[in-house]
């Protein structure tokens, strides 16, 4: 793997899954998100750390731990950097509540450093898992790679806790389209890390809430393909 100082920080932040409670109108939305400082390390271009992350009702960082990671040492920076992001919190009822998120933020991409806005899903049909799956409990994280028409051109699996759930997640995955990434008002190629969670309900602050593999804390994914996509689709036939 090909690998380079890194000297800026945070590359980018990309998709997120957020854990909602009940009656969650809107999810928080980060406005301020200082960069790990990576002061002597190595960074290889699919470097990065996945992180729960609980705010609280004024969009405070109030915990933070680290869920997976490329390597080790990335893990210190990164907390140091993220209990310092500032969030419009999540609201219910028109009022501000505490909420948790799963975020994974990658590192070292030359490719995405430039980028102005990252690629946003449009058509994300969900894994299609087998009945003996249905229950089961776990998390996938996979590198995304999308072309200038928003289309996935590959998918590669960098953390799993059970093999079985990663190739219905891959299946997936290759189906999703996207508007694609912008760089100076013009659509680009990108890279990012879409994460998927799968279980039971959980309590988090005595609440229950559901592990939903959302696409990001700002999109809300459609269930059919967009017609400009669809017809580009066509064509390609």
């Amino acid at each position: 793997m090909k690998v380079k100082p890194f000297l800026a920080g945070l590359v980018a932040l990309v998709g997120a899954i957020y854990l909602e409670a009940a009656n969650v109108d809107v999810p928080p939305r980060p406005i301020n998100t200082p960069n790990p400082n990576f002061f002597g390390l190595i960074i290889g271009s699919d470097s990065f750390v996945s992180l729960e992350i609980e705010i609280d009702e004024r969009g405070n960082v109030s915990n933070a731990i680290v869920r997976n990671s490329s390597h080790h040492t990335l893990e210190k920076p990164t907390l140091r950097a993220v209990r310092k992001w500032e969030f419009e919190p999540a609201y219910r009822n028109g009022k501000p509540v505490a909420s948790k998120i799963i975020q994974p933020l990658t590192f070292g991409s030359s490719l995405l450093r430039s980028i102005d806005e990252k690629a946003i899903p449009l058509y994300s049909p969900k894994p299609e898992l087998k009945q003996k799956l249905q229950e089961v409990e776990g998390e996938v994280g996979v590198a995304v790679s999308i072309d200038s028409a928003g289309f996935v051109t590959r998918v590669k699996v960098l953390y799993s806790n059970d093999q079985r759930l990663n190739l219905p997640i891959l299946k997936a995955l290759r189906q999703w389209q996207y508007e694609p990434a912008k760089r100076d008002g013009r659509a680009v190629s990108s890279k990012q890390i879409q994460p998927f969670t799968f279980g039971a309900k959980t309590k988090y602050d005595g609440k229950e809430v559901l592990n939903a593999a959302a696409n990001s804390i700002s999109v809300n994914p459609i269930n059919e393909p967009p017609a400009s996509l669809a017809k580009m689709d066509r064509e390609s036939e």
